[in-house]
């Protein structure tokens, strides 16, 4: 619910003027709008039980002395004192609204904001990072503090939202103002000096690093400018304490414990929150990848995770290379013949598998290759590959339904 503002001119917050007013309350004293011969809104023995006094308005001087631009006094409040007032204004809705509106708005914004943080992580792996190398590519980079800078700019956001639902003391201008800005510092320094929650130098420093990046680099090379790769230039600058040796393994474990420190930080306010306001914004998909940059369970280095998430990869692959050939699927499909790998490639192909570098795009080159030649020999022969091994390979349903002592599979069963 939302409470009552006068003042606002948000079509949602004047509710209030389309209630049908029948009874007012003052001190002890509830009043009745109309005659006591007919029926009141409400039981009068409940109210009277608890000590108040029942009025009616319907006074004949009231009336006499009526002016239409006005209400009766019986009918005025605190705040209400003309017909006026009661009239719908014009105007834009602001930031503020329902608490079980914001609840479902700002779960789903929780998750997003995992999600690109965790895809900054992500992105950060794809490329090389030396110390001093003028020659770094930045695009990674770039995407990397695009989304870290979004991701945690939603949480600082989701908690000052909540916070507004507390503190009615805020400058609803300033506070509005932080909503549709991008200052990650000040929206920040709002939320410390509220709640006791602090954050390490380092991601301090790297809180400062995505302000600073999304509102100078962001769109540097849409104008003339001496540093045209002031991304690569601010990541840089992050890791200036890291000695040059190992530099681009070094300073993406720093990224990745301050990034997590800083999103699961705000992520424990945000639960926090949201059990004072007994809403549950903090709730995430047990299947998104934002759990493993907002939850302190799977670790606070968020590059660290990253790379435990690859060594199970090669976990997965080096049990296919020993026991791949007792798979059900490669009994099922052992008359179509493999793609001719060439083996000093395998190894590339693997590791691009696991990191999906460039999307596995050497990987999808070589198989395009074989395919087109495929096709241009035998295009029926292709297509029953395809659709054989499309329908085999990572189809759970098979295994589920695979019985020893019978085929290998039944169509008639899918």
């Amino acid at each position: 619910m939302s409470s009552v503002d006068v003042q606002s001119t948000d079509p949602r917050k004047q509710f209030w003027k389309r209630l049908l007013r029948c009874f007012s309350i003052n001190g002890e004293t509830i009043t009745c709008f109309g005659c006591e011969e007919e029926d009141t809104p409400f039981f009068t023995s409940t109210p009277i039980s608890y000590g108040y006094t029942i009025a009616y308005d319907d006074s004949i001087d009231d009336f006499l002395n009526y002016d239409e631009n006005s209400l009766l006094l019986t009918r005025q409040s605190s705040f209400i004192h003309s017909i006026a007032q009661l009239e719908l204004s014009d105007g834009k809705p602001d930031s503020d609204r329902g608490i079980m509106e914001m609840n479902f708005s700002l779960v789903k914004e929780v998750e997003i904001a995992g999600i690109q943080i965790w895809k900054s992580i992500e992105d950060i792996n794809h490329v090389q990072i030396s110390k001093h190398d003028e020659y770094t590519i930045p695009d990674y980079i770039f995407m990397s503090l695009y989304e870290a800078a979004q991701g945690v700019e939603r949480l600082l956001k989701i908690i000052i939202e909540m916070m507004n639902y507390r503190n009615t003391s805020f400058d609803k201008k300033h506070i509005d103002k932080l909503l549709f800005g991008h200052n990650h510092c000040a929206m920040f320094d709002l939320i410390s000096k509220n709640k006791n929650v602090s954050l390490k130098p380092k991601s301090k420093e790297l809180l400062n690093t995505l302000y600073k990046f999304y509102s100078e680099a962001r769109y540097n090379r849409f104008h003339y400018n001496k540093n045209n790769v002031l991304e690569v230039e601010l990541l840089r600058r992050f890791g200036q304490d890291i000695s040059e040796e190992d530099f681009d393994e070094k300073i993406k474990h720093q990224y990745g414990k301050a990034l997590g420190n800083i999103a699961q930080t705000l992520y424990k306010l945000i639960i926090d929150i949201s059990h004072e306001l007994n809403i549950y914004v903090y709730e995430i998909h047990s299947e998104s990848v934002a759990k493993y940059a907002l939850n302190k369970y799977f670790g606070n280095d968020l590059y660290e995770t990253l790379k435990r998430i690859e060594r199970s990869k090669k976990e997965f692959i080096w049990y296919l290379i020993r026991c791949g050939k007792e798979h059900l699927s490669s009994k099922m499909i052992e008359n179509i013949e493999q793609l001719p790998f060439e083996s000093c490639y395998i190894p590339d192909l693997i590791q691009s598998l696991i990191t999906n570098k460039n999307s596995c795009s050497s990987l999808h080159d070589i198989v395009s290759d074989e395919y087109e030649e495929m096709i241009e020999n035998n295009k029926p022969k292709w297509l029953e590959r395809i659709e054989t091994i499309d329908y085999v390979i990572g189809n759970p349903y098979l295994i589920l339904n695979y019985d020893e002592d019978s085929e290998l599979y039944d169509e008639d069963d899918y």
